[in-house]
């Protein structure tokens, strides 16, 4: 599995890297295994990848917000299904290619165009996977 990583605090451009991460645990019985369908830039990544984010430490995985496909679910999630597009939760490292997250504060969104739903308002650039 892909991530890109921030190495050390500067230039996003100068100090990010490919990696190969071993894939994510199984979903436990409250958790989805979500891939990544979109991964915004937002503003703040910027911010993070200079170091004067809260809470950032180097390296780690970048990424604020995206959009996701429910690829797994566990035994206790019923308000999710596999192929259900969702919002990444926000400050988990969406600039990977899959993971595991709790399933509580999830929803599946509404059939539509993928890239668009992707797009809050205050990230309008996306990249594809």
């Amino acid at each position: 599995m892909h991530a890109i990583e921030l190495t050390r605090p500067g230039n996003a451009f100068d100090t990010s890297a490919l990696r190969d991460l071993p894939e994510p645990h199984p979903p436990g019985p409250q958790d989805v295994l979500l891939s990544v369908e979109y991964a915004v830039i937002n503003p703040s990544d910027f911010v993070c990848a200079r170091g004067t984010y809260p809470g950032i430490t180097f390296p780690y995985i970048g990424g604020i917000e995206g959009l996701g496909r429910v690829l797994e679910r566990g035994a206790n999630v019923a308000h999710l299904n596999i192929g259900d597009l969702v919002l990444l939760p926000p400050e988990t490292g969406t600039w990977r290619q899959r993971f595991t997250v709790p399933a509580a504060d999830l929803w599946a969104l509404p059939e539509g165009d993928a890239q668009q739903l992707a797009q809050p308002p205050i990230s309008p650039p996306a990249f594809v996977r």
